[in-house]
């Protein structure tokens, strides 16, 4: 496990369960290699990204050659692609791809206008298919691997895009969450890339939505908001449930979910990290 804490930079956590402080400064987002757990990668403010390939004893900066041409967002996004680990995705003013684990990079994207990239999503199912979030609430979406975008925003509520979650199988069914306090305006879904999108905000009370996961062995959807952790099962979508037993009364920034321990994460504000096991469907036997 990693976090990124600001004004205290970024943790690892080793699979004996000891930490290790592996970055100063304010640390922000952070990835861990899914083919080996001790390559990471970790990053402090405006995109100022680092690899190591020995679990943060070392480390080396791998993204000066884009912060010299572009700006990073206060929390920059990036992401390993689910399906190449030495490939890596980041956002800036436009989006960047190496296909060395940030040793090299290209540049992809052509935008104008120098608003910062605050979402940056590759499709586990196909990793041509990414979506990116900027200037608040303009989704775009590339289904070439980042040469061509198209907005896909339209039906969306004008309001603060906080977290883009793609479904593990099917790259045009897309959750997207919404900070701030607009009544019924919490989180959208669609099944068609962003064509069209439908309102699932139900009965989630009216705070920041940070943050979602979903889990698709059990088909549900994980939404951290400023006072915990709520889900439901997409394909019932009776409404939504508080999960909060044990857990502080907290801002939740950021779910992850390990489908090796069973475990939902929770990255909290100024409570750590917290774990607790996934919703799992009650399996039946005959007799």
């Amino acid at each position: 496990a990693m976090g990124g804490a600001q004004d205290n930079g970024c943790n690892y956590r080793n699979n004996q369960g000891n930490w290790f402080h592996v970055l100063g400064a304010d640390g922000m987002n952070v990835e861990i290699d899914q083919t080996n757990p001790t390559v990471i990668y970790f990053s402090s403010q405006n995109g100022n990204m680092s690899r190591s390939y020995n679990g943060g004893a070392s480390r080396i900066g791998i993204s000066g050659s884009i912060r010299s041409a572009e700006n990073g967002d206060w929390v920059t996004p990036f992401a390993i692609d689910p399906n190449n680990s030495t490939i890596l995705f980041a956002g800036f003013e436009n989006v960047w791809k190496s296909t060395n684990r940030g040793s090299n990079w290209t540049k992809l994207s052509n935008f104008s206008g120098g608003n910062t990239i605050r979402q940056l999503k590759v499709a586990p199912s196909n990793s041509n298919v990414i979506y990116i979030c900027a200037d608040d609430n303009q989704i775009r979406r590339s289904t070439n691997g980042g040469t061509n975008w198209s907005l896909v925003n339209s039906g969306l509520p004008n309001r603060v895009i906080s977290d883009i979650e793609i479904h593990p199988s099917f790259a045009d069914s897309v959750w997207v969450s919404f900070s701030g306090y607009s009544t019924s305006n919490k989180v959208f879904v669609t099944g068609d890339g962003g064509q069209s999108w439908v309102n699932r905000t139900t009965n989630l009370p009216n705070l920041p939505a940070n943050d979602l996961a979903y889990d698709t062995v059990s088909n549900t959807l994980y939404v951290g908001t400023d006072i915990g952790v709520y889900y439901q099962n997409v394909h019932v979508n009776l409404g939504w449930n508080a999960y909060n037993s044990g857990l502080p009364n907290v801002i939740i920034n950021e779910l992850e979910i390990h489908y090796g321990a069973g475990k939902l994460r929770a990255a909290t504000y100024g409570r750590g990290l917290w774990e607790t096991k996934l919703i799992r469907p009650i399996s039946t036997k005959l007799s």
